[in-house]
């Protein structure tokens, strides 16, 4: 039951990320805005739904809804941040900053060799 009220929740994160990303211009100083103002306010709903939750309705199905769902749906750079959060409140700070590093190395590292592997095999 769980996934199902997950997948609702990503549905909802999905199509609201959708909807703001057509409010917003495309580029600021050549910085792709939309998808920096959505990872930050998604980060920021992740802080506060993540505080406001735990103590309302701790172990309750919203916060599936809500976090691993809709926040999920909407930017998953704000699971990205609930984990740095996560490692922050728990004083493991060398794991915090070996996560922080490994997590943009081996990202972006994986996002270009799938972009050098798809034009070789493409071409």
């Amino acid at each position: 039951m769980n996934i199902l009220i997950i997948g609702v929740g990503g549905a909802v994160g999905a199509m609201i990320r959708v909807g703001l990303t057509y409010l917003l211009p495309t580029a600021v100083l050549n910085i792709p805005f939309k998808i920096f103002i959505v990872n930050v306010l998604g980060c920021f709903l992740a802080g506060v739904c993540i505080t406001v939750l735990s103590v309302k309705y701790p172990n309750d199905r919203l916060n599936d809804f809500v976090i691993s769902g809709v926040l999920g749906g909407f930017t998953t750079f704000s699971a990205f941040a609930i984990d740095i959060g996560r490692l922050y409140e728990k004083d493991l700070f060398l794991e915090l900053g070996c996560y922080i590093v490994a997590s943009l190395i081996f990202s972006l590292g994986a996002f270009f060799i799938g972009i050098k592997l798809m034009r070789y095999w493409l071409s």
